[in-house]
């Protein structure tokens, strides 16, 4: 694991700590702040069933992948920049902009499959 994830997974510890009950306070749901990007891959790895130190690792096995891919849009729509949510992954903004990419994908190849299922299976056309 490189210095800024292990920097970034001692700040989620110390935020996951604050939290007491597991519930994410709404303050730390601030547009484009550290703790939104933590709220994020917390979020991602309740989803995803991988541990967030996984998502800020360097696995690129496809499970693990996927997952940080849904952290990274998460904290894009919380606002965060992709140089912001690169800085706290460790990674470049540009594979920042790749993942958020391939998330939305994902999540709308699902949402036009069910549609599509549920439409058919109700009588629709």
């Amino acid at each position: 694991m490189n210095a800024m994830a292990k920097l970034a997974e001692q700040e989620m510890a110390r935020v996951r700590a604050s939290w007491g009950d597991g519930e994410r306070p709404r303050q730390y749901r601030k547009r484009g702040s550290a703790a939104s990007i933590f709220a994020a891959i917390e979020q991602a790895s309740g989803v995803h069933g991988v541990a967030s130190k996984a998502i800020l690792g360097d696995d690129r096995t496809a499970k693990i992948a996927q997952a940080r891919q849904a952290a990274m849009l998460f904290a894009h729509e919380d606002g965060n920049s992709t140089v912001q949510i690169g800085e706290y992954m460790g990674r470049d903004p540009s594979t920042v902009n790749h993942g958020i990419k391939a998330a939305r994908k994902r999540l709308d190849d699902f949402c036009a499959k069910n549609i599509v299922f549920k439409t058919t299976r109700l009588g629709g056309r």
